[in-house]
């Protein structure tokens, strides 16, 4: 896993588990999500809304919330990021783990 990733997951108060065993990597990343309907809906550390030409992201557009099906309960899913989302920041192999959000921070 690379440096910018790492810095990303640290911006975004993410957390991760980063194996490495023989051959294979894997990269599990630990994501509130809101669940309804029975779908689980959760914004990616990774997607944004806008790529500039050479396939960097702008840096001030909004991150894309992605959905995996909820009805069998959580747990890790493969991700559905974009070429550029994937190009852009070297991914090497990796899955989100599904956590149910349970509540909601409110500042006055």
């Amino acid at each position: 896993m690379n440096y910018k990733i790492e810095k990303r997951l640290e911006e975004l108060e993410l957390w991760y588990d980063y194996i490495q065993d023989g051959c294979s990597n894997l990269l599990t990343i630990k994501v509130d999500c809101n669940i309804k309907d029975g779908l689980a809906y959760f914004t990616c550390p990774f997607c944004v809304s806008k790529y500039k030409k050479n396939g960097e992201p702008y840096k001030y557009c909004e991150r894309v919330v992605h959905h995996h099906g909820a009805g069998n309960g959580l747990g890790t899913r493969s991700p559905h990021c974009c070429l550029q989302a994937r190009a852009y920041w070297e991914l090497p192999p990796f899955e989100f783990e599904l956590v149910e959000k349970k509540y909601t921070l409110k500042f006055e």
